[in-house]
């Protein structure tokens, strides 16, 4: 049901039909209930989910409708007696005890997920007795893992690989774009993205992108990247620890004071996995140290190295389940992100063995 409903036209992403055009084929003037909807296969977000509610209680599952402000326009307020303030429909199933929330009138949406938007947001249920909230995400569903493979040469310049895979909130944003823009407005955008994950000194340029047109599996991204990474001082290569740019936020570690909560959309994991082939005649001096970094109950940091002939691998995996803090837990939080801060300035050195030929 749900994937039929999925499949439908949804207006939110094309466009409603105008009086002219319902006229010319012989549609009635108002769509009014869902009917309406399933007969012509097109609808508005919220029409292709209150469409999805009709079928699924007429297949006799227990279902409910959740009215919700969208957390990108608005903030619920529960003592404000006003229905204008909730703008999504989302469906609740309840099914073996346990309630599965449901983004029908997101196109691309997955099934069991919700828009980063309707995440945690607050509105009113059918059959409930008072103001309910959407559930945070499992980190399982954003996930967004960046690999690359590096060749270094003497001088610290690296040529190679980085591969992009995303899941949830991050694949939707993209697969949703996909559907409103042209194929080089979607690439375009993609590599402006680059700027914000590689290294100073390092450019890259998409070369594939697979994934945009399903609502199943990652979202894959590849691209070819060059520049100058390191620098030589005499025998040694010092290079970052970690490639990508995915460690703490920056304005959690340069603000001392926050006065509003914090909202971060979505909880997620960042899996960073990169691969440096060493040039000729050099061993590994010095690299980050393995370790893990924990906030117990909000997130984790997991350093892992491992050396191999001619190369290392270093993988920086960081995951954070919170989506909202209260002001009052910015210190806990701004500490522990400059503990991150701290952790990724550590550098990879490299040192030429005696007698090894220059290259």
């Amino acid at each position: 049901l749900y994937d039929a409903v999925q499949a439908l036209d949804n207006t939110n992403f094309t466009r409603a039909k105008t009086e002219e055009e319902r006229k010319a084929l012989h549609l009635k003037k108002e769509v009014k209930n869902a009917q309406d909807v399933w007969t012509e296969k097109s609808g508005s977000g919220n029409a292709l989910a209150a469409l999805y509610l009709a079928l699924a209680r007429a297949a006799g599952l227990n279902a409910d409708g959740l009215q919700v402000a969208d957390r990108d326009t608005r903030i619920f307020d529960p003592s404000y007696l006003s229905l204008d303030q909730l703008d999504s429909l989302l469906v609740v199933l309840h099914i073996d005890g346990k309630d599965i929330y449901l983004d029908p009138g997101e196109k691309l949406c997955p099934f069991g997920q919700l828009q980063w938007t309707h995440i945690m947001a607050g509105g009113i249920q059918q059959n409930a007795k008072g103001p309910v909230y959407t559930p945070p995400n499992a980190t399982k569903d954003a996930i967004t893992a960046h690999a690359a493979d590096l060749i270094v040469d003497a001088q610290g310049g690296i040529t190679g690989t980085v591969k992009i895979l995303m899941n949830g909130p991050a694949a939707l944003h993209w697969r949703q774009l996909n559907l409103t823009s042209d194929p080089e407005e979607v690439r375009k955008q993609l590599n402006e993205s680059l700027s914000n994950l590689l290294p100073q000194g390092i450019t890259g340029e998409v070369d594939k992108i697979q994934g945009l047109e399903t609502a199943e599996g990652f979202v894959s991204v590849s691209t070819k990247v060059s520049g100058q990474l390191g620098s030589s001082t005499g025998k040694r290569l010092l290079l970052p620890g970690f490639f990508f740019s995915t460690g703490a936020h920056p304005q959690f570690v340069a603000e001392e004071k926050r006065t509003s909560a914090v909202d971060l959309h979505y909880a997620e994991q960042v899996i960073d996995d990169a691969v440096y082939h060493l040039p000729a005649g050099f061993t590994v001096e010095g690299s980050p140290q393995p370790v893990q970094v924990p906030w117990p109950e909000h997130a984790t940091l997991v350093v892992k190295t491992a050396p191999g002939t001619g190369s290392i691998e270093i993988k920086h995996i960081f995951a954070r389940a919170f989506v909202l803090l209260d002001p009052k837990e910015y210190p806990a939080l701004r500490d522990y992100y400059q503990k991150i801060a701290a952790n990724d300035q550590q550098q990879l050195v490299l040192v030429k063995a005696p007698g090894a030929a220059g290259n």
